[in-house]
């Protein structure tokens, strides 16, 4: 391929003249590894023209729209001295981190707002940024101060014993997290089922796999069963024929209606939301 990339030290740089002799599909796939280097400015930069090539292209538009906010919340950050406000603001990047498994920035942010606000949800935050980072050891010691009784914190600390070869501990968890009803947040069938591929369980996986999906909003459904798809501890167990029955399982949340807009403040439906807190 082609090199369009003038090195300056350690920051890779397209010069101007060299923009016009790329296609839309090129800007796009230099954007993502823009991002992927979390060089924001520059992925919005060449989503920017990739836009202009391809006008009719909604996900280049939609990708320009969701940087500028990834820009404009960084910035913010930095001033913002409200706690919760900062929060709000910083967990909404850490999701689109995750989401684009930027998880550099993920680890770095997720450790942020544990600093600042060390409630479970945040513990939950980190424990996943840290195991996506591969940093099995510091998972597992750091989700060892998670409460018994927090089954979303005690299925991340079981991948992350797993992970760590203490397959004892990961077992332990496992059989007291079967044992789980009371809880809706496809989160926890996830990485349960994460849990149960490393300790080779294929079936048991398989059935909370299942149940993530039935406790996914429709509207989420595509985002989970990608990252199902995507996972690469639950590879081992899509050559399953009952992969497929099971990856098509469909929701049994209701939807809220929300219109998915960029802020709740501005939605014309937020006084009905059925998500209003």
């Amino acid at each position: 391929m082609r090199n369009f990339f003038v090195i300056i030290g350690a920051c890779f740089c397209i010069s101007q003249g060299l923009l016009g002799q790329m296609t839309s599909v090129e800007l796009a796939a230099y954007a993502e590894a823009a991002l992927q280097r979390a060089d924001f400015i520059q992925a919005l930069a060449l989503y920017q023209e990739a836009s202009k090539l391809n006008p009719d292209h909604a996900e280049y538009r939609q990708r320009c729209l969701i940087l500028k906010n990834v820009i404009q919340i960084r910035s913010r950050l930095e001033q913002e001295q409200d706690t919760q406000k900062w929060v709000y603001m910083a967990v909404s990047l850490r999701t689109f981190y995750m989401q684009n498994k930027i998880y550099a920035e993920a680890l770095k942010i997720s450790q942020q707002i544990y600093d600042k606000s060390p409630t479970p949800s945040a513990m939950f935050m980190l424990g996943e940024a840290q195991l996506s980072c591969a940093q099995y050891t510091q998972a597992k010691e750091f989700l060892s101060q998670a409460k018994e009784d927090s089954p979303m914190l005690q299925v991340l600390l079981g991948v992350a014993s797993a992970k760590a070869k203490d397959n004892a501990k990961a077992n332990a968890i496992a059989e007291n997290l079967r044992k789980v009803s009371d809880i809706s947040n496809p989160q926890f069938f996830y990485h349960a089922a994460v849990l149960e591929v490393l300790l080779g369980n294929s079936e048991l996986a398989l059935n909370f796999l299942g149940q993530a999906l039935e406790k996914t909003l429709p509207s989420r459904l595509p985002a989970m069963q990608k990252a199902i798809l995507e996972h690469p501890d639950l590879q081992s167990i899509q050559n399953i024929p009952r992969f497929t029955q099971v990856l098509q399982t469909q929701s049994k949340v209701a939807e809220s209606g929300c219109s998915a807009g960029s802020s709740c403040g501005s939605c014309p439906r937020r006084s009905g939301c059925g998500g209003k807190k």
